[in-house]
């Protein structure tokens, strides 16, 4: 198993549907089953960031070096130039490898056509250049036909460190104060668990404790440390080490939908979809060599926009998107492959959304799953723009280049013409983008501050996606890795004037 397998509680939004969460059970975490899209957000995002926090040193410019540091960008394994489709100078030489896809499809380019020849949905060379709007090559952390994932890009060139050591199959269940300094806790000791029988091992910091659990396991963790709010934590009869009223709350995720187009006789992987024989033959020439279809993310394009008037922008500013797609050179739906046709389809998230929710605990378990909500459309904002987002991409698909081409939505969708019946459609197949971000937040009222430590303790730090006050309008693999090499410098500055 490789993921956790939480599920949300009923979402209200969603018909009262209880969502999956995908959440990575394994050595890299999520990086590892993720769906592999890289990019750092607009400029703007880390701008904002740095507004809430009030700390400048969260603005692009001071940042810029960190996003530098961790990845690079490399030939896709087709060997193909991609001088057209990525820009070398929006990427650093760090350990994460990224590239493009390494096996196009010929619908793959004319997206590309169609941007270039259109002036409401241009052609965007490289959106880790700082501006994301725009179409263009979805770029991904894969390098030599594989995934590069925390894992393999940080930690395994580490493990024969002898100040390493890492322990699997087993979580954390509780932090500890093992002292007071000045009437603050210091949180310094780990409990650990194999299961939840098992005995609890208690391991004791001589610095400090990071906590990169996730915007799920994070918030749990504290809660289950005493650390949240009072009224929460007296229900369970836990010993309130500091009343944090943050922590859990703000949980924030893109919620998504998927939409499926009937396309005429171009070549797609619904044949693959269908033909299992044909699946283990990419599967054997992927396992030889590394080339083939599974070299790739299931999708070549991405697209990023803001919402028109009479929308309000609550995106980070400019350079940063309301909605998006993803494209899916295949049948992207439920519940199977038609036995006939062929088939493109998109996902299309909210980037900016309003709804927010929370992670609570269950029980005083901690190998029981937290109730997780996220609040999905439960703004007038979100559902909105989640109607306006399928329309926009009919109308990309509207586009000259797709003549002949794109026959018309599939199924469900084809029957939901008006607003009402798209917010239906949206409501009955969202699911979450898999972003959960901002459960213990930097910023005002949060739970960390400006350098990621936990108010109100001494000693206790936090380095994942739970720390963005907001969302960022992107996929959140590349922002936490900006973030964690950031922390790594702030971690060692207070070493090395011995302030922790």
């Amino acid at each position: 198993m490789t993921n956790w397998n939480y599920t949300t509680v009923p979402q209200p939004g969603a018909l009262n549907q209880s969502l999956e969460v995908a959440r990575g059970f394994v050595l890299g975490g999520s990086s590892s089953i993720n769906t592999l899209n890289w990019y750092r957000a607009s400029n703007a995002f880390w701008d904002n960031l740095a507004r809430i926090t009030g700390d400048d040193g969260w603005s692009w410019n001071s940042v810029e070096e960190y996003y530098f540091k961790c990845s690079r960008l490399v030939t896709p394994q087709d060997g193909r130039s991609i001088t057209t489709e990525a820009n070398a100078s929006a990427h650093g030489d760090g350990p994460v490898k990224v590239t493009v896809n390494g096996f196009v499809f010929d619908i793959d380019t004319t997206f590309e056509e169609a941007a270039r020849n259109s002036s409401q949905f241009p052609y965007n060379l490289d959106y880790n250049s700082g501006n994301t709007l725009g179409i263009g090559w979805a770029q991904s952390s894969t390098g030599g036909g594989q995934r590069n994932s925390a894992a393999t890009a940080y930690l395994e060139p580490a493990l024969n460190r002898t100040n390493l050591d890492v322990l699997i199959n087993t979580r954390v269940t509780k932090l500890l104060s093992s002292s007071m300094n000045n009437g603050t806790p210091v949180i310094d000791v780990v409990q650990l668990a194999s299961d939840a029988n098992g005995p609890r091992i208690n391991v004791t910091a001589t610095k400090e404790v990071i906590l990169s659990a996730g915007a799920i396991g994070t918030p749990q963790i504290l809660l289950l440390s005493g650390i949240g709010p009072k009224a929460d934590l007296d229900a369970l009869n836990i010993d309130v080490v500091v009343d944090s009223p943050a922590v859990g709350l703000n949980l924030t995720d893109q919620p998504a939908t998927g939409v499926v187009y009937n396309v005429t006789s171009v070549q797609t992987f619904t044949d693959v979809q269908r033909n299992s024989t044909l699946a283990d033959q990419f599967m054997q020439q992927w396992t030889e060599n590394r080339t083939g279809l599974y070299v790739n993310y299931p999708g070549s394009i991405v697209g990023n926009f803001k919402l028109p008037s009479p929308f309000e922008d609550h995106s980070s500013g400019p350079g940063s998107a309301n909605i998006g797609f993803v494209t899916v050179d295949g049948f992207f739906g439920a519940p199977q492959i038609p036995d006939t046709g062929e088939f493109i389809s998109l996902l299309v998230p909210v980037l900016s959304p309003t709804s927010r929710g929370s992670v609570k605990l269950a029980s005083t378990d901690p190998f029981e799953s937290p109730l997780i909500d996220f609040g999905v459309y439960t703004t007038d904002y979100d559902i909105n723009a989640q109607v306006e987002a399928m329309k926009i991409i009919d109308e990309v698909l509207s586009l000259p280049q797709f003549d002949g081409i794109v026959l018309g939505p599939y199924g469900d969708l084809a029957d939901a013409k008006t607003d009402e019946q798209k917010a239906l459609y949206a409501k009955q197949t969202v699911g979450v983008y898999d972003h959960a971000s901002c459960s213990a937040s930097m910023g005002p009222g949060g739970v960390v501050d400006s350098t990621l430590k936990v108010k109100g303790v001494q000693g206790l730090r936090i380095v994942d996606a739970s720390v963005f006050p907001k969302i960022p309008e992107s996929n959140t693999q590349a922002p936490v890795y900006v973030v964690a090499e950031r922390a790594a410098d702030l971690i060692k500055a207070d070493y090395n004037s011995h302030s922790v």
